[in-house]
C-alpha cells in the first residue's frame, strides 16, 4: 500500500501538477538544485539491476501510464445533470450558468487551474498527450457548494438545501452520488431547490429579522432558487471495479467528481448558520489559498482534486 501510494504521488507531480506554471517553475529549481548537488558528490550513482531493465518506450500514451496507477479509472467524465434535466458527459463550465464574478471567479487568479499553460508537458514517455487525469483537472472551474448523497440521508439533504436557499446562496449546488439516485429522489431534490418558497412555516416569524434581505427573490418574494446538479459518480469507474467501489464512502466521491475548482463540502447533516460566501471570504482561508500555491508545504495540505484522487484510491 505505501509503494502504491507513492507511485500515485510521483504520478500527480509529474504529470497532473507539472502542467501548472507556478508549480512547474518550483519543481525546475528544485530539480536544478538537486543535480548541482548530485554532481558534486565524488560518487556517483550506479543503476540497480532493475533500473537497467527500465525500458522509456514501454509507454507511449499518457493514458498507458495512468492505466497502472489508476486502474479503475473509465476515462470517462462523470456525468452532470441540471435541474432543467440537461445532461453534460464533462465537467460544466459554471461562467455559462452563473453570472455572480464571486463564484465564477478564483480566490487567486494567479494559480487558477490550467491557467499559465503555454505549451504541454514534455516527456520522453507519452509523447506530451495528456493524461485523463490531466484534462479532467482543467475542465473544474468556479467555486460551489458539494453534498455527499445516500438514501438514508435524503430528507436531510433536502432540509439542506431549504436551509441554503434561505441563507441566500449563490454558488451553484453538486449533489454527488453512486448510481443509486431514483428518478423520484431527482425531482423531490429538483424541486426543494428550485420551486417558489414563499409559503413559509410559522416558526418563520421567529427568525425573518435574521435572514438577509438578498436572499429573497423579488419576483416571488420567496428565497431565491439554486442553481442545482446531480453527479453520477459511477461513469467515471471501469466496468471490473464497479461493484467493488460501490463501497467507498460517498464524501470521497464527492471530493473528487465535482466540477468546482474551490468547494465547501457539506454533510447533508450540516446547519450552516451563515452564507457560504462567508466561508470563502474568510481572511484565513484566502491566506491559505495563496500560501498552499507559493510553498512546497502549502501544495501537500492544500485539498485539491489532484490529491483528492490519491487519497481516496481503495486498492
Amino acid at each position: 500500500m505505501r509503494d502504491l501510494v507513492a507511485h500515485m504521488r510521483i504520478f500527480n507531480r509529474c504529470y497532473v501538477e507539472r502542467e501548472d506554471a507556478p508549480f512547474r517553475n518550483a519543481q525546475d529549481k528544485f530539480i536544478q538544485k538537486q543535480n548541482a548537488e548530485l554532481n558534486s558528490l565524488s560518487t556517483k550513482f550506479v543503476s540497480t539491476d532493475a533500473e537497467v531493465h527500465l525500458n522509456k518506450d514501454a509507454f507511449h500514451l499518457c493514458s498507458d501510464l495512468q492505466a497502472k496507477v489508476y486502474p479503475w479509472i473509465h476515462d470517462s467524465f462523470p456525468i452532470y445533470q441540471r435541474h432543467t434535466g440537461d445532461i453534460l458527459r464533462s465537467p460544466p463550465r459554471m461562467s455559462k450558468y452563473v453570472s455572480e464574478h464571486e463564484v465564477i471567479s478564483a480566490t487567486d487568479h494567479k494559480y487558477s487551474s490550467g491557467k499559465g499553460i503555454k505549451k504541454p508537458v514534455h516527456s520522453a514517455l507519452t509523447d506530451n498527450k495528456q493524461c485523463w487525469i490531466n484534462e479532467f483537472k482543467n475542465k473544474i472551474s468556479g467555486k460551489g457548494i458539494v453534498i455527499p448523497f445516500t438514501l438514508t440521508s435524503f430528507e436531510d439533504t433536502l432540509n439542506l438545501i431549504h436551509l441554503l436557499r434561505a441563507l441566500g446562496n449563490k454558488y451553484p449546488v453538486q449533489i454527488v452520488y453512486y448510481s443509486d439516485m431514483t428518478k423520484e429522489h431527482k425531482e423531490k431534490l429538483v424541486d426543494a431547490a428550485r420551486r417558489p418558497f414563499t409559503d413559509m412555516p410559522q416558526s418563520f416569524s421567529k427568525v425573518s429579522d435574521l435572514i438577509d434581505k438578498l436572499a429573497l427573490d423579488h419576483k416571488t418574494n420567496g428565497f431565491i432558487p439554486l442553481e442545482l446538479w446531480l453527479v453520477d459518480a459511477s461513469s467515471m469507474v471501469s466496468e471490473h471495479f464497479q461493484t467493488r467501489l460501490s463501497t467507498v464512502p460517498i464524501i470521497a466521491w464527492a471530493s473528487v467528481v465535482n466540477s468546482f475548482e474551490e468547494f465547501i463540502l457539506m454533510d447533508p447533516l450540516a446547519s450552516p448558520l451563515q452564507n457560504p460566501k462567508y466561508f470563502f471570504d474568510l481572511p484565513e482561508y484566502r491566506q491559505k489559498v495563496h500560501t498552499s500555491t507559493e510553498t512546497e508545504h502549502g501544495r501537500r495540505e492544500i485539498s485539491t482534486m489532484r490529491n483528492s484522487l490519491t487519497k481516496c484510491h481503495p486498492l
